[in-house]
């Protein structure tokens, strides 16, 4: 004779209707995953994100509003604080509008030097972001290797401009200093050294079953998505938006230049970790190819002497160059005086971080600080 025991658990998950209340979560903007002041308010169903909205604000400085109060050369200086991750990037698109306006024609020499220090600065962007994305997943040992080959940059970059980040190097009408031999040698040395360091990173990396499982199939976010919400850089490429501003709408000498653009179309954390891999081989190669066919010649235009009290004639322009995390563009407007009469800067970390919200969707919360640090955002970039 068996007895049915009444009331098991099994009885009771299927008498009730159980539902759970969302949750909201506060992360940031102080957590130390956030890169920055950044604020995730999320909405959680249990462990899952069902909602997700950032919030931004916290690092506004009213950059755009600074370009207007300083002499044109002076704004330089401050727009090193926007992308304080490739400074270089931050200050050609300005200089490259203002010579617009003002007809200058920028001596050869110095556009090669623009684009070595470019992609430079890409390598280096690139470098710091792979060590601490791989470090907020628990995986110390990489930032070991990003953290020594982004010092030897740094080395070239205080030999060549005179200071390690906040470089301040580019001038309206060409560049600040020439390289010199020591430079030179510098680089040289750190293209034949590169390469080792870059399988070394990849082999412990790429191959690793911790890594592939939590960025695999993970945070994927479609070619539509990425269209709608105006993705751009190693986002969009990694989502089968085969556009780069270097290859499409060649500036500078990038049309002279051999170079690939990675594109992946999966659109997972996986696919945006390679295209930043594969991009610092392509920049790599780039700044060998600058360094063996830049010309000879002069740095900067002789005149009209660009001083303090400059003024640029009346006119307005617009430049933009594929920074480390997309397009990074600046207009200007002149009425002809010291000042510029209006800038104003765009960035690619602004539309990229609304892509990033709409991934989170659906995701669990361990995941949420593995999928922003994919998307590389710089909160100066975005607040200004």
């Amino acid at each position: 004779m068996t007895t049915t025991l009444p009331n098991t658990m099994e009885d009771k998950l299927f008498k009730h209707d159980y539902k759970s209340d969302l949750m909201t979560l506060a992360m940031g903007p102080h957590h130390p995953s956030t890169h920055g002041v950044l604020q995730l308010m999320l909405k959680l169903d249990g462990e899952i994100v069902v909602e997700a909205e950032p919030v931004i604000g916290f690092l506004h400085r009213s950059m755009d509003r600074m370009g207007q109060d300083r002499p044109w050369i002076q704004f330089t200086a401050a727009l090193n604080r926007v992308d304080y991750l490739a400074t270089i990037h931050s200050e050609v698109p300005y200089c490259v509008a203002a010579e617009r306006i003002a007809g200058l024609e920028v001596p050869e020499r110095a556009q090669w030097l623009r684009v070595l220090m470019m992609e430079l600065n890409r390598i280096h962007s690139h470098l710091l972001w792979v060590g601490t994305f791989l470090l907020d997943m628990g995986a110390t040992t990489i930032v070991m290797y990003s953290l020594r080959e982004r010092e030897l940059i740094l080395d070239i970059m205080e030999e060549i401009t005179g200071m390690r980040m906040m470089n301040n190097y580019t001038r309206i009408g060409g560049v600040r200093y020439d390289l010199t031999p020591k430079s030179v040698e510098m680089l040289r040395e750190f293209l034949k050294n590169f390469p080792k360091a870059y399988w070394d990173m990849d082999a412990i990396m790429s191959a690793n079953p911790i890594v592939r499982s939590r960025l695999i199939g993970k945070g994927t976010l479609t070619y539509e998505q990425a269209v709608d919400f105006g993705a751009m850089g190693p986002i969009s490429r990694a989502s089968g938006v085969d556009f780069d501003l270097r290859r499409d709408c060649p500036d500078f000498v990038y049309d002279k230049l051999d170079f690939n653009v990675p594109v992946y179309t999966e659109g997972d954390n996986y696919a945006r970790y390679k295209v930043r891999m594969d991009e610092m081989l392509e920049s790599l190669k780039m700044v060998e190819q600058c360094l063996d066919m830049m010309p000879e010649g002069p740095v900067k235009v002789e005149k009209p002497k660009i001083g303090p009290m400059w003024k640029a004639p009346a006119g307005e322009a617009y430049a933009e160059v594929e920074s480390a995390r997309g397009i990074l563009g600046t207009y200007v407007v002149s009425d002809g005086g010291a000042t510029p009469m209006r800038t104003k800067l765009r960035g690619a970390s602004f539309s990229n971080l609304h892509a990033f919200a709409q991934t989170l969707v659906g995701i669990n919360i361990s995941e949420v600080v593995v999928l922003l640090g994919t998307y590389d955002v710089v909160l100066p970039e975005i607040d200004r």
